[in-house]
């Protein structure tokens, strides 16, 4: 990446163990505890030995095609994998992206954003938060994040990120 110049580096997991999720085998043989917990801890172990990212892009892309009931990835059930993917990226300033085509119905149900794991980052000191919409294509551009940026506000965030240069440039959030 030295020979290429950059506004923004996202450190995001498209393939667990060699497989997309997207392609629904990667969720074969498994419960929906197993899978996202498999999918975190492989997010844990990336940025443990890759520092040179800015941000930690959809960190519960994985709940998007999930065959299962269950489409959140919750503070309460992967916490001790959670805590300290949020505590390294707190700890070293990176930061955690909310992806908006997350939260969009998918075949097998909408998944949900848990509030908890913002408010927990914020808690261990990250105070960087930005919002991507994996638009695709130009009519989706910016997707929901007027409604993202208040739930950023009601968790405690007062200013959102984005990067040029790959140097983070902060914007109050007034939306």
């Amino acid at each position: 990446m030295r020979d290429h110049v950059f506004d923004t580096v996202i450190a995001s997991m498209h393939f667990v163990r060699g497989t997309d999720p997207y392609h629904g085998s990667y969720y074969n043989g498994y419960d929906y505890k197993k899978a996202y917990s498999i999918y975190l801890e492989d997010i844990l172990y990336c940025i443990e030995g890759f520092a040179d990212y800015d941000i930690l892009g959809h960190f519960d892309y994985v709940a998007r095609y999930a065959p299962y009931r269950e489409h959140i990835i919750s503070l309460k059930d992967f916490g001790e994998i959670l805590d300290p993917i949020l505590r390294m990226l707190a700890e070293n300033g990176k930061t955690f992206e909310i992806n908006t085509k997350t939260y969009q119905s998918f075949p097998y149900g909408t998944p949900q954003l848990d509030l908890q794991i913002l408010r927990r980052f914020r808690e261990l000191g990250g105070d960087a938060v930005s919002l991507g919409s994996d638009a695709h294509g130009p009519e989706r551009i910016g997707d929901r994040f007027g409604y993202y940026s208040e739930v950023l506000k009601q968790c405690g965030y007062r200013y959102g990120v984005f990067y040029r240069n790959r140097k983070p440039e902060y914007f109050k959030i007034d939306m």
